[in-house]
């Protein structure tokens, strides 16, 4: 009861900055919540679509390398007495052209014949205008919402898909909604299956790229996939039968590396959290010295002063995390809301309770770790401080032997990214392993918690090498400058800490975003002419040398 009074009364009396402590802390806390909660989102708006999108299907049946292969298969599939369903598709990549047979993508749209009105998982898709096509055949399309923007179209315009012979002109009959992120990777058209087949090989006879299979309830899949892959290795070994639950599983694996990401991304942030919690605690016991070393002299115990800083310390987290979840929950619905976000996040907010997880216990962590230091220094006080004149000069050393395990620590990281360590283990394979993981989980906690121990001898060094100048810059005495500095050097440490920490994520998101974008820079050089395959037909090696051997 003692010790609370105390903190409290501490707080009020310093109003601006237990203020300005918190709400960092909650920004902080909320900016975990809101990256986590962001991508739980986003994943959630993906998984709708794919699990609409393949709707009932129990087996998925293609050939290696995605190559087409004989409708007939399917057919002979659909005589199954095992199987409800059979959806055949045919798949290819080409570019979009309007009317005006102007190229407007360069074969980034998917183009899917479908099987009409028989294959209904499509229509498991938003419908933003216009109705679906109930047809095997036909000249008409169903784009999706990023198609329709880059052909500048609606329902009921035209556009062509570039053919071997002649363009297919086609109708646009209804316009989908996808996610964002994945109309903006890849746009889709569907396309009468019929109309399809003989765009793209009207010499063959009709071929598929993959078939769609859902059993009847009380079918064994793992019998029905046992049978089928022994006739597909007499009938051509190239066809591969895939059980649709494990490629689910697949994916469920695949976007557990964004939650790890948007998990690490948040960790960066409680470290930020961690150092202004310390430098804000360190500062309070610095101020009130004195009033420890009284408190002291008065018959207060060492492990009641070191209790009252860390549970300051604990309380200061505790309020901060109370605004912080909400808030950050607030910034994804804001999000939501926006018109730019709207396709992206589909499902709205989804919260990621392994991120409220993260952020209030993490938030808590960090202020248990960002007392310790303080709190040892509180209970080192004596009574006899309580009695030292305002006026005596404070002394500083730098801890050196702290500065020398934060050297150690900041070079671990460069030790696993550049490091010998395949001698140390049996195989590269592991080395690499090790390095990558290694990096995430203890070289960069090494990098940030060692530079946290060196910015004493930084602020040191910094005092004496600059003070004299910025003193003599601001017209202010040498002696009061260094008393703010590296008198309470710890204090200055933790400010610089979290400085770090901050320009560090800013220099990283600069740099990799750069990155990333010089990869798409277009190149000044082009060739004379592309000569292009027709789709699905790739050039023969006889048709190559021909080209070859063509003058010039």
């Amino acid at each position: 009861m003692v010790l609370r009074k105390l903190a409290i009364s501490n707080f009020l009396t310093r109003k601006v900055r237990v203020a300005l402590t918190v709400a960092a802390i909650a920004f902080s806390v909320s900016l975990v919540v809101a990256v986590t909660s962001g991508y739980a989102s986003v994943v959630a708006a993906a998984e709708s679509y794919l699990n609409r999108f393949l709707g009932a299907t129990d087996v998925l049946v293609t050939r290696q390398g995605y190559t087409y292969f004989p409708q007939s298969i399917a057919d002979e599939i659909a005589r199954d007495p095992d199987v409800a369903a059979v959806n055949p598709r045919l798949d290819t990549d080409v570019g979009l052209m309007n009317t005006k047979r102007e190229m407007m993508t360069l074969g980034g749209a998917q183009i899917v014949g479908i099987r009409r009105p028989q294959d209904r998982n499509p229509e498991s898709l938003a419908i933003v205008a216009g109705e679906w096509f109930d047809t095997d055949e036909g000249n008409v399309a169903v784009v999706d919402q990023v198609a329709a923007e880059l052909l500048k179209a609606k329902v009921g315009d035209e556009f062509m898909l570039p053919g071997e012979h002649e363009p297919l002109r086609l109708k646009i009959v209804a316009i989908v909604r996808k996610p964002a992120i994945l109309a903006a990777h890849q746009q889709t058209i569907y396309v009468p299956l019929k109309t399809m087949q003989r765009w793209a090989m009207s010499t063959l006879p009709p071929q598929v790229t993959r078939v769609m299979v859902e059993l009847k309830s009380n079918t064994s899949t793992e019998a029905f996939a046992a049978r089928w892959r022994k006739k597909f290795e007499t009938a051509d070994p190239l066809l591969r039968l895939q059980l649709m639950r494990e490629n689910r599983a697949e994916l469920d694996k695949n976007l557990q590396g964004v939650h790890v990401l948007s998990y690490m991304g948040g960790t960066v942030s409680m470290l930020a959290a961690t150092f202004i919690i310390f430098s804000s605690l360190s500062m309070g016991v610095a101020e009130r010295q004195r009033t420890l070393a009284m408190l002291r002299a008065i018959g207060m115990q060492r492990a009641q002063l070191g209790r009252l800083v860390v549970g300051e310390g604990l309380l200061l987290a505790a309020v901060g995390v109370i605004i912080g979840v909400p808030l950050g929950l607030l910034w994804v619905l804001i999000l939501s809301r926006l018109p730019m976000f709207e396709d992206l996040l589909l499902q709205g907010v989804v919260v990621s309770w392994g991120g409220v997880l993260l952020g209030v216990g993490g938030s808590m962590v960090s202020a248990l770790a960002a007392s310790v230091l303080p709190a040892w220094n509180a209970m080192r006080v004596t009574p006899l401080e309580a009695m030292t004149p305002l006026a005596q000069q404070s002394t500083s050393r730098v801890p050196w032997k702290l500065t020398v395990a934060g050297a150690l620590l900041a070079c671990i990281d460069v030790f696993l990214m550049f490091g010998p360590i395949e001698r140390f283990v049996p195989s590269q394979q592991l080395a690499r392993a090790i390095s990558f993981y290694g990096h995430f989980s203890v070289g960069v906690p090494g990098i940030m918690i060692g530079f946290f121990l060196l910015a004493p001898l930084f602020v040191w060094l910094g005092e004496r090498i600059w003070g004299p100048i910025i003193s003599a810059m601001f017209g202010l005495r040498h002696a009061l400058l260094r008393q703010q500095l590296s008198a309470g050097i710890w204090r200055a440490a933790g400010t610089c800490a979290a400085l770090m920490v901050g320009l560090s994520i800013l220099v990283v998101m600069n740099v990799q975003g750069n990155s990333a974008l010089s990869g798409w820079r277009l190149p000044d050089k082009f060739p004379d002419l592309f000569i292009a395959a027709p789709p699905l037909s790739p050039l023969e090696f006889a048709d190559i040398k021909k080209l070859e051997a063509t003058p010039g």
